[in-house]
């Protein structure tokens, strides 16, 4: 299955480059020029390419400020939101002298080896059904090899920040991305 991403319409050289960036760490995505087609446009895009997930990335001041995550259920043709995503503030992978590229991941896992509170937790949860990640409890070590991105969540009391890793190198890679909240429309319920 494959998740499509896009933009809001008319968006900024600064959110065309996150959502390049946002696809190269989530496997199975395909980045669509919106130009000036509708929600339902997107909804019959997203049948005809067999995608089961379309994220569309808002854009706030120029800047990349929301990700809204819809399933997509190609029988009945209809969109039902999962998720949205508040964006505080992004680092761009050519923004970080340290980010490396990372060519066709294949598997995204989110650590949850060092949660230390509930909302690193729910976040974990939201993150994993949204973007098709498996959760990953353990060491590096485990997973070198054989995970091409890892997720790394940090809530810091105020926001939650997240951070893409190939776990082989253990470099970063993609964007660094701070939410200041998160809505799961699944369980109808605010993070934090």
């Amino acid at each position: 299955m494959t998740i499509l991403i896009t933009t809001s319409h008319k968006p900024s050289p600064r959110l065309r480059s996150f959502v390049k960036d946002l696809a190269s760490v989530i496997p199975g995505s395909l980045k669509l020029n919106r130009g000036k087609k509708t929600l339902e446009d997107l909804l019959y895009d997203a049948i005809e390419l067999n995608a089961d997930r379309l994220i569309i990335v808002g854009e706030k001041k120029g800047n990349p400020g929301s990700i809204r995550v819809y399933l997509v259920d190609r029988e009945e043709e209809t969109l039902r939101e999962l998720a949205y995503y508040s964006i505080k503030g992004v680092k761009l992978s050519r923004e970080n002298p340290y980010a490396t590229r990372i060519y066709n991941p294949t598997i995204l896992m989110i650590d949850s080896s060092n949660v230390k509170s509930n909302v690193e937790e729910e976040f974990i949860d939201i993150f994993s059904r949204s973007f098709k990640a498996k959760i990953h409890v353990g060491s590096l070590e485990e997973i070198a090899g054989k995970v091409d991105v890892l997720a790394i969540p940090r809530w810091d009391g105020k926001i939650i920040k997240l951070f893409f890793m190939n776990p082989s190198t253990r470099k970063l890679g993609g964007p660094v991305i701070k939410f200041s909240r998160v809505m799961d429309f699944e369980k109808n319920k605010s993070i934090p």
